[in-house]
């Protein structure tokens, strides 16, 4: 792919919500970022986002942006169901892109995805913005010195009450709602990551009215005997911690652990705890999108922190569990 010098790269972002909000605040932190259009499905809306960041180039539609030429990454901020196909459409019109997670809304569709940046040689990566934070690869450079030796089994959840509406995108079928899709990504993320693909789920889920899951745990099982237990909710605030056990030790990912600043490690046969603060500025996209820029300036197609391979077995994974509760989106019958 065209390598992109680092005195400038132009972004554009796809989604005026929250999410959105968050990166741009971290963008403005990122040296060498150009903060160049945002995307709208309506000029209004483009205009009130523009306005509030100084964004210069405010497209009513999503398409437009994609044909800016002073844009040369795009972040994928809207709902599930509209990530593969903005992604794909992106990158066909020459755009690198950057996926908030989860990648997609089923495996299918990542395929579809990494299928065309293979096709035309272009750079996407997933925003699993925890991958990138420095606690975390803390933690992996922990784990690959050998500091706990081999990983045995993780327990990590994710869980928060969300007010309910039924038309949100949390609860709301069409727009790939439940606590699966939104946050049990992370702990199934962080446990493909460490442990790869599962060879035995075992999952059970609560299904809200609104056909959505609510409440979901599971446990990824692998032929060494290593383990995964990971529970999901946007009903009920959990613990929010995550805990990484070895054969000689253990690493505490102190809450909330997807957004990791503070990591305990005991190791040996009398463990004393060792704790690392990690902390940093901001929501903590501005990691994801520093990779993001180096994977550019490198002439790179993917994140070697977060890989293709990683992203698709993430799904895969998320598609097995919804499976046994027969939870299907509109996007699984396409």
């Amino acid at each position: 792919m065209e390598v992109v010098a680092m005195d400038r790269v132009g972004w554009g972002i796809i989604g005026t919500g929250k999410i959105a909000d968050k990166f741009v605040q971290d963008l403005k932190r990122v040296p060498h970022a150009d903060l160049i259009a945002v995307g709208s499905r309506s000029q209004s809306g483009a205009d009130t986002f523009g306005g509030r960041h100084g964004i210069p180039h405010r497209h009513a539609r999503y398409i437009d942006l994609f044909h800016d030429p002073e844009v040369d990454i795009v972040y994928i901020a809207v709902p599930h169901p509209g990530h593969a196909p903005l992604s794909i459409q992106a990158m066909a019109l020459g755009k690198a892109v950057l996926c908030e997670k989860p990648f997609a809304v089923n495996a299918r569709q990542a395929k579809d995805m990494v299928g065309e940046a293979e096709r035309i040689g272009g750079f996407l990566m997933e925003g699993m913005w925890t991958r990138y934070l420095p606690a975390m690869r803390r933690v992996k450079a922990l784990i690959e010195e050998g500091r706990i030796g081999s990983v045995c089994s993780i327990e990590a959840n994710f869980g928060f009450l969300a007010p309910e509406d039924p038309d949100g995108r949390l609860f709301a079928l069409e727009l790939g709602g439940g606590a699966l899709l939104d946050v049990g990504v992370y702990p199934v993320s962080l446990a493909v990551g460490l442990l790869g693909a599962p060879d035995t789920i075992h999952s059970w889920a609560k299904i809200g009215t609104t056909g959505v899951d609510e409440n979901c745990s599971a446990i990824l099982g692998y032929r060494n005997g290593s383990q995964a237990i990971i529970h999901a909710s946007i009903r009920h605030k959990t613990s929010q911690q995550a805990w990484i056990c070895g054969t000689r030790g253990r690493i505490l990912i102190h809450a909330p652990w997807w957004r990791a600043s503070h990591v305990s490690v005991w190791t040996g046969e009398d463990p004393v705890e060792e704790t690392a603060e990690v902390p940093f500025e901001g929501n903590g996209f501005q990691f994801e999108i520093e990779e993001a820029m180096h994977c550019l300036h490198e002439g790179r197609s993917e994140s070697a922190a977060m890989p293709w391979s990683d992203s698709i077995r993430v799904m895969e994974v998320l598609d097995r569990i919804r499976g046994q509760w027969g939870l299907r989106y509109p996007e699984d019958r396409a």
